[in-house]
């Protein structure tokens, strides 16, 4: 399914997870208190009733997710790559990784792509821990990088 043009992807992921779940009652959010930047909020405002604002606790939300999918929901999990890779690493490596749990983790942000924010929302290698994961998929958007032509003075 290609991505329509012209929209932030933190819009589509929002449009889209909200659309899904109007299909499926078993989708509920978790955010890491960052739905403005992820887009969570659009899901927040379409089934505020399956939206958990788990706020700057990732460790948590990611433990809480996971006892979600026990008992058989489909939590999307929304916060920076940052931090559900470094921050969490070890929940979702015994906690969902391993045992093979039914829990999306959306990581807004991946690599060097958030600006002035400074370098705790910065990783580079989220997508390369991510993928050494065990029942791990990890989707990611390519991104064409322009370098800007230098000017002639």
């Amino acid at each position: 399914m290609a991505l329509p043009t012209g929209k932030a992807l933190r819009t589509v992921f929002g449009e889209t997870v909200a659309e899904l779940a109007n299909d499926d009652p078993r989708i509920l959010v978790l955010d890491g208190d960052v739905g403005s930047s992820t887009g969570a909020e659009i899901f927040e405002g379409a089934h505020p009733q399956r939206f958990l604002q788990m706020g700057i606790a990732e460790q948590n939300m990611l433990g809480v997710a996971a006892g979600l999918a026990t008992v058989g929901f489909v939590p999307i999990v929304s916060s920076f790559a940052c931090f559900v890779v470094a921050r969490a690493l070890d929940s979702v490596r015994v906690l969902i990784a391993q045992p093979a749990l039914n829990v999306k983790i959306m990581g807004g942000y991946t690599g060097l792509l958030t600006g002035m924010t400074g370098k705790t929302h910065q990783i580079f290698n989220d997508i390369a821990i991510m993928r050494t994961l065990a029942n791990m998929t990890v989707l990611a958007r390519r991104t064409k990088w322009r370098r800007a032509k230098p000017s002639r003075q």
